[in-house]
């Protein structure tokens, strides 16, 4: 169970260094197939540590951390995802982990 416990904290600390992430950086970085990407957060989510939202309709849906899920990390909750700043946020993430 302690393995497990350190391997979310992990997984919410990479989402939460940037804020919010798509699921091509999830699968870049954690080097998982994308069923198994889907399945890990999907798993997050329901526990009430992610929360999934859609902010450009031809773009993949965002995953960030709920108020449960920062209290992982040392990083605040991000409330909502300003526009102006996620497209920097992803041409950032895809540059580091490239």
């Amino acid at each position: 169970l302690q393995q497990r416990t350190s391997s979310i904290k992990l997984n919410l600390r990479f989402i939460n260094d940037f804020g919010f992430v798509e699921m091509p950086q999830i699968m870049k970085r954690f080097s998982f197939a994308i069923s198994h990407a889907y399945r890990k957060t999907q798993r997050l989510v329901r526990a009430g540590y992610l929360k999934h939202q859609r902010v450009f309709h031809s773009r993949h849906g965002v995953f960030y951390l709920t108020k449960r899920g920062s209290l992982l990390t040392d990083l605040p909750q991000i409330e909502k995802i300003p526009v102006g700043y996620y497209q920097h946020q992803i041409v950032l993430i895809r540059y580091l982990y490239s």
